[in-house]
Order: C-alpha cells, then structure tokens, then sequence
C-alpha cells in the first residue's frame, strides 16, 4: 500500500517500508531525479536478490546514527568478528546486481576495505 505526498505542487509516489531510502524530489533539475529515481530503482532492485538475513543486516549498517559491530552483531545473534566480512560481501553483491551493473556498467575492484558503516547507503547513490 503506497502513501501519497506532497512535493512542490506535485504529488509523488511515497512507500512507508522504503521511507528511509527515498530522497527529497528536487523540480530544479528534472535530469537528476531522474538519475536519482534509476539509482533508487536499482538498488532497491539488487535488495530484493539478497537474503531476508543479509538485507536486515544491511538495514543496520546503515542506520544513523550509526551502530557498532558489536550491536549489529547483537542484534544478529551472529559473531562480532563476522560482521566486517559479511558486509564486505553484501557490497559486492550488490554492486554485482545486474540492475546496478546495468546502471553503472563495471566497476574496477576495490581494494575490499571500504570505509566505515555507511558504504551501503554509497551503492545507492
């Protein structure tokens, strides 16, 4: 069931279970909510093919402010030490979605590092 809201005399699609994910309609720039609304698409896209499991942990490292390992880890019922990995490998599975593959074509392997708990907010983008 979709919500409605009101944007600048527009009415917008508005979805409470992505809330969180969508970002403000801006009518400055049409080409840009544009790109925004494909990048949405496609990363919401690459969500859907992960697990239950692996998509709840992701919400978590997301969250803002952010949480530690040792929370999520908690909240998993899943070893601190696994938390870094795992997330490692939601990352690159994402980022290897078809969806998001057909948006941003290949991209050149990262050194698997990353920065802190908010890489999964940067695939969206």
């Amino acid at each position: 069931m979709h919500a409605f809201a009101r944007v600048r005399k527009r009415t917008v699609p508005y979805d409470p279970l992505t809330d969180g994910l969508q970002q403000q309609v801006d009518d400055t720039d049409p080409t840009e909510g544009m790109l925004q609304a494909e990048r949405m698409a496609a990363f919401l896209e690459a969500m859907g093919e992960l697990s239950d499991r692996d998509r709840a942990l992701l919400v978590l490292l997301a969250q803002d402010p952010p949480l530690s390992y040792a929370e999520i880890a908690g909240r998993m019922d899943i070893p601190v030490g696994t938390v870094g990995p795992t997330r490692l490998r939601m990352l690159r599975k994402l980022r290897s979605s078809p969806a998001v593959m057909a948006l941003l074509g290949p991209q050149p392997e990262a050194d698997g590092g990353g920065g802190g708990h908010h890489d999964v907010t940067a695939v969206a983008r």
